[in-house]
């Protein structure tokens, strides 16, 4: 498991450009050493790919956009990839990760400063199953608008542990199938400590709110025993999956890269809204981790 944090780290030390350049056959090989160690210890077969030599993989993508007044450029380039995003990922995963999705959920918690924005400090959509529903996803994604913020850190914290809650796909059977749940955060500044809510917050804020980044990384871990809410954060340890784009300077984006198993960051430049993050580099990075 040392090797296989090793490797991560590495994929969480990304470049713009360096996508391609991830060596995914050694990282994916290393998570099949993992799973035929658990497979032997507990006597079950291994997975059994389709047909065409891919694993069939159920995948569920929560984007947490930040949509404050910096972050137009991203937004734009969220809403350009929208309708294609199907076709352009499964065919990325298809050649590169060599794997058949089955089925694509997406789903978007835009966010702010709910110390700044108050009542529209967040917002949530429903997933929308694509294709099929490519239409809506794009008319919630058009809807978003960059504004507010207030301060530099914003609520993005807040917004993973939302998307942490979501309803995640789950396979029936873990032996012949696999699910990858993602979240996909973009921003292009630091987050407000979870820890900031014990100074007082809006009527808007979340009552039921992890209270620190302790409690965050437990709950990702789904080692939540110390939260009265624990069961609403109950994650798959091998479905998960974290992307960042972000600063990778600003708190607490560097620090999740090396502590967080399957994370990877991507370097963004500050208060510049991700002008220099292309869409072949968004759905490159969201294949890449879904190893």
């Amino acid at each position: 498991m040392e090797d296989f944090e090793k490797e991560l780290g590495e994929l969480g030390d990304l470049e713009l450009g360096d996508v391609d350049d991830i060596n995914l056959d050694e990282i994916d090989s290393l998570e099949a050493a993992n799973a035929a160690e658990t497979t032997k210890t507990d006597d079950k077969p291994t997975i059994v790919q389709d047909a065409l030599g891919g694993v069939t993989t159920y995948v569920d993508i929560v984007f947490c956009i930040d949509v404050t007044a910096s972050m137009a450029p991203i937004i734009n380039t969220v809403k350009n990839l929208t309708l294609d995003l199907y076709d352009d990922l499964i065919t990325n995963m298809r050649e590169k990760n060599n794997r058949i999705v089955k089925q694509l959920r997406v789903k978007v918690i835009a966010f702010r400063d709910y110390y700044c924005d108050g009542p529209y400090a967040m917002e949530e959509s429903k997933f929308f199953t694509l294709p099929d529903q490519k239409t809506e996803f794009r008319n919630f994604v058009a809807s978003l608008e960059a504004k507010g913020g207030g301060d530099e850190p914003e609520n993005a914290l807040e917004a993973m542990a939302l998307a942490m809650k979501s309803d995640w796909v789950k396979v029936t059977n873990p032996n012949t199938e696999k699910a990858r749940n993602v979240v996909v955060i973009f921003t292009d500044a630091s987050a407000h400590p979870l820890e900031k809510s014990a100074d007082g917050v809006s009527e808007h804020y979340p009552t039921d709110m992890l209270k620190n980044y302790n409690e965050l990384y437990e709950a990702w871990c789904g080692q939540g025993s110390c939260m009265d809410n624990s069961e609403s954060y109950t994650m798959d340890k091998m479905a998960e999956r974290l992307v960042i784009f972000a600063p990778e300077d600003a708190y607490p984006w560097s620090d999740m890269a090396e502590e967080i198993d399957y994370a990877a960051v991507v370097p963004i430049s500050a208060a510049e809204g991700g002008a220099e993050l292309g869409r072949d580099t968004i759905i490159a990075t969201i294949s890449g981790s879904m190893r």
